[in-house]
């Protein structure tokens, strides 16, 4: 659990606001993944790693140099109880 603490702890540490997006030469552009991640709360990017192919989340796990600690599907659960837990407390629902 406390593996899990510092993976949270490291993930909003680095997160930054984003200033804005302005797209408004091309209106059908595609947005970046990189650019577009900045705007996504911590649910929908909870989600979005629920929805990686397998060889991808591996990928990610490697990339947080946590595979020696968890398995993906344990992995997706710490992901899912810090987000009830980010919910719950900036929502007071305590």
């Amino acid at each position: 659990m406390i593996q899990s603490i510092k993976i949270f702890i490291v993930i909003t540490n680095t997160f930054q606001e984003p200033k804005s997006l302005n797209f408004s030469e091309n209106k059908h552009v595609a947005v970046p993944l990189w650019v577009a991640i900045q705007f996504l709360t911590f649910g929908q990017l909870n989600m979005m790693l629920h929805l990686l192919k397998t060889e991808d989340l591996n990928k990610v796990i490697e990339q947080m140099n946590v595979r020696d600690k968890f398995t993906n599907t344990e992995f997706l659960n710490c992901m899912d109880v810090f987000n009830n837990l980010r919910n719950t407390c900036a929502h007071g629902r305590c």
